[in-house]
């Protein structure tokens, strides 16, 4: 049967490897948040620290969601997978200022701090952001609906576990 299972070790070697990466990526986390606290003055760190972090973060929840849906049944995998979900709330959180940072901006001043801060090759990923400047609740708003972000799923979590697990007769 192991033959139809998929080779996460690609992503995450175990479960030890996936608590190293679990507590790099939540440092990195860390780092982003104090970095967006000064966001002018750290506009490249903060971005670059952000990006990188959500690709960890992106790694480990695939790794864990894959890891539970290859058995539902593994206590385990639910748990790797909630930490996941929960690390990815955390970064949520963490970007949330980062949009209400950028659209406070006029377009001049971002112009500006792109050029400055030689970030061209992310200019698409800051401009996705503020296209939206019309659209944004404030920073404390923002952060509010992000802290809750782990809610949206938890209704659809329950009844895959109730439906979809590997129930052996």
């Amino acid at each position: 049967m192991d033959k139809y299972n998929w080779d996460l070790t690609k992503l995450i070697k175990d479960k030890e490897d996936f608590k190293k990466k679990y507590a790099e990526a939540d440092k990195l986390l860390d780092e982003a948040h104090h970095l967006l606290l000064n966001f002018k003055d750290n506009f490249k760190d903060a971005i670059l620290k952000l990006i990188e972090a959500q690709r960890k973060v992106m790694n480990i929840y695939v790794f864990a969601h894959m890891d539970a849906d290859a058995d539902t049944r593994d206590t385990e995998g639910q748990r790797l997978h909630l930490k996941a979900l929960n690390l990815g709330s955390k970064l949520d959180e963490v970007g949330a200022p980062l949009k209400p940072a950028l659209l406070s901006l006029s377009r001049e001043e971002l112009d500006k701090l792109i050029k400055d801060n030689d970030m061209e090759d992310y200019r698409l990923f800051i401009e996705k952001i503020y296209r939206f400047k019309d659209h944004v609740l404030t920073e404390k708003e923002e952060s509010i609906l992000s802290a809750y972000g782990f809610l949206e799923n938890a209704p659809f979590d329950a009844y895959n576990l109730l439906t979809n697990a590997d129930i052996t007769f």
